[in-house]
């Protein structure tokens, strides 16, 4: 359930990253902006934006405007989504960040997106866990969903990034830990954390280990042995992201109630002889009584 969860989120995620195939208006713009970028190429080889002509102050404003309007607007239709970037076919970006903090590797990220993307057909690709940098000077860590944009003809315009933190997969694991009283982890087809209980593990590479060499195959379970404590390992695999969950519970834990069962049976047990010895003994005191008092008697006589 908690897989399907997320599945659900990504999904929704990959249905933004589609929306500039639907707005003209951020279409419109994205080709203003390579158009300008084309022609500043052609006359000055140069598209460093630090070199904008004043008199062009005015049109890259206006398509500034024109797509971070509709990014907000993006932005705001999924909970948690925590940023949304789109780029022109130069590589320029404009994005809307809910909390403010934007990438600061944003040229690196744009490369490695769009070169995964080249050789896409304008399907959405999901990426895990990365971390980085914002213009606050903290450390975030994002999954993202990326598509390139495409005009009527279907030729590429620009690319679209939608990130979410981390966060919003800490809910469903931690309802998932009280359930099992268990720690959860998620990691992708490659052995990469997605993310983990204790957010120790984050982006590292676990393909190495013998639990995710353990998980093999879609769904299932295994047992084995971390610091002298036995755990159970039940895994199961999205077929939408090829993400698995792999929660590991102590044994201990799994057996707890049935040991507190067996120790409240043996302790009624116990209770109820104890019982049933003293009530025998009043018992028998209470009709053996009066025959020895008869038996005295009759010696009397």
């Amino acid at each position: 359930q908690m897989m399907d969860g997320v599945d659900d989120y990504i999904e929704d995620m990959k249905r933004i990253s589609s929306m500039p195939a639907y707005v003209n208006d951020i279409k419109q713009n994205l080709i203003r902006s390579n158009r300008y970028y084309a022609q500043k190429k052609l006359t000055e080889g140069d598209t460093d934006r630090s070199s904008v002509a004043p008199g062009d102050f005015d049109l890259l404003l206006s398509i500034q405007r024109g797509i971070e309007g509709n990014i907000s607007f993006i932005n705001n239709i999924k909970r948690g989504t925590n940023s949304v970037y789109i780029f022109d076919a130069y590589g320029n970006g404009y994005y809307s960040a809910k909390d403010g903090g934007v990438r600061l590797d944003l040229d690196q990220s744009y490369k490695f997106w769009s070169q995964q993307v080249k050789d896409s057909s304008g399907e959405a690709l999901l990426f895990g866990t990365q971390a980085y940098t914002t213009n606050l000077q903290s450390t975030r860590y994002a999954y993202t969903v990326v598509r390139k944009i495409v005009d009527g003809l279907w030729n590429p315009i620009g690319l679209i990034a939608v990130e979410a933190n981390v966060s919003n997969l800490e809910f469903q694991v931690a309802e998932l830990d009280e359930v099992t009283h268990g720690k959860s982890l998620i990691v992708d087809e490659a052995g990469k954390v997605i993310y983990d209980s204790d957010q120790k593990l984050l982006t590292m590479d676990i393909s190495h280990t013998s639990l995710f060499r353990s998980a093999k195959g879609a769904a299932g379970s295994f047992y084995d042995t971390v610091s002298g404590k036995e755990r159970l390992n039940i895994y199961s695999s999205s077929s939408k992201t090829n993400w698995k969950v792999i929660i590991s519970i102590p044994v201990d834990e799994l057996t707890r109630d049935v040991k507190l069962t067996r120790n409240a049976t043996l302790a009624a047990t116990l209770i109820i002889i104890v019982l049933a010895l003293i009530i025998s003994i009043i018992l028998s005191f209470a009709l053996t009584k009066p025959l020895t008092q008869m038996i005295q008697l009759m010696k009397k006589v």
